[in-house]
């Protein structure tokens, strides 16, 4: 019985952190959305208006679009996948510490993993 109120506790605020982080990226799309990248610094990922504004800041570029970092953090890519909180979209990267190609299935995984945005799609 108290397994089960601390799973349900978990849940719930899993939840609540998925609601506030949609709420936040929300309010964050409001920023110019037009060229708008995901870049990683040293410091983590940075959210930049356009890329040539991250390649400026000698930020490596992971995915266009907004930075999904705290909807990513500590649930993993696989459950942002499959609860559909960031699309399923394939992008192709470079692994960074390999630096081979590699698709990974969204945005969570290539922040998670730290990779660089080669393409949108599957690589091939």
């Amino acid at each position: 019985m108290q397994r089960q109120r601390i799973g349900i506790s978990c849940l719930t605020l899993l939840g609540g952190l998925v609601a506030v982080s949609i709420a936040a990226a929300g309010s964050a799309s409001a920023a110019p959305a037009m060229g708008a990248v995901c870049a990683m610094k040293a410091n983590g990922p940075q959210w930049y208006p356009t890329a040539a504004e991250a390649k400026k800041d000698k930020a490596r570029i992971m995915h266009p679009g907004d930075c999904h970092t705290f909807v990513c953090a500590g649930i993993g890519p696989k459950v942002v996948l499959a609860m559909h909180i960031v699309p399923a979209t394939a992008i192709c990267g470079s692994d960074p510490y390999t630096h081979a190609k590699m698709t990974y299935p969204n945005d969570c995984a290539i922040e998670a993993a730290g990779g660089t945005w080669i393409h949108s799609g599957p690589c091939k």
